[in-house]
């Protein structure tokens, strides 16, 4: 009797699978490595605008190359006008916040910046438990964000795959799933931000964001002052 030819065996299977746990593997040390590099390049800085150009980079080069060598079908439907985000409380390290008092108080005029106050005071009136939501003062009458290319890394970060999760978020504070991979280079990102602000014996957990700026934009020529934000 002929013998059969054997194209399939449990034994391959088994090659494969530890072949594809070692790639895994692999994969996940990418963003540990990036995680390293990042706290490197940032930890001996001790301006907070500094970390923050140096951290964009990275996340910058990361996500070009990740989204070259790493095709990604994950559906992200945020477009120009989609503002249903724009009234989630936000949390960022402080270093961030720092940078955005800088950006602002160079860009603003001496009455914009007493509005601005104005407005960062009723947000904070307006944000009710449990949820906290309400219209971030930096949105616009058109819908769009005024410190668009300055804005938090958390909202930088912020996907959705489908906007009436967000819509419906706004309403009962439901989960909204993210882009798993930019979600994940920008969790990289804050920890290495909070692990050098730790390293330096400054404050090191998220703030909120518009309370924190609010209290930076008051202290008149402090915009550095972070150790105890």
């Amino acid at each position: 009797m002929k013998e059969s030819l054997i194209y399939f065996s449990n034994a391959r299977v088994q090659e494969v699978a530890r072949k594809m746990k070692e790639v895994g593997r692999q994969y996940e040390q990418l963003f540990t490595e990036l995680g390293t590099q990042m706290f490197t390049d940032m930890a001996d800085l001790h301006d907070a605008s500094e970390m923050m150009a140096v951290c964009t980079r990275h996340i910058d080069q990361a996500l070009s190359a990740f989204g070259q060598n790493f095709p990604d079908v994950s559906p992200i439907a945020c477009t120009k006008g989609c503002c249903h985000c724009c009234f989630f409380p936000v949390e960022c390290p402080p270093q961030v916040v720092i940078d955005i008092a800088r950006y602002l108080r160079a860009k603003e005029s001496p009455d914009n910046l007493d509005l601005l106050r104005c407005k960062l005071a009723k947000d904070m009136k307006d944000r009710k438990p449990p949820l906290y939501r309400a219209k971030c003062p930096f949105l616009n009458a058109e819908k769009l964000c005024s410190i668009y290319e300055n804005r938090p890394l958390s909202c930088q970060c912020f996907t959705s795959p489908d906007p009436s999760q967000c819509e419906q978020s706004v309403a009962d504070g439901r989960d909204i799933s993210q882009h798993p991979l930019r979600h994940r280079i920008y969790q990289v990102a804050t920890t290495m931000l909070l692990a050098c602000a730790k390293k330096q014996g400054r404050v090191h957990d998220q703030v909120m964001f518009i309370p924190a700026l609010l209290s930076i934009l008051e202290i008149e020529g402090k915009e550095g002052l972070w150790r105890g934000l």
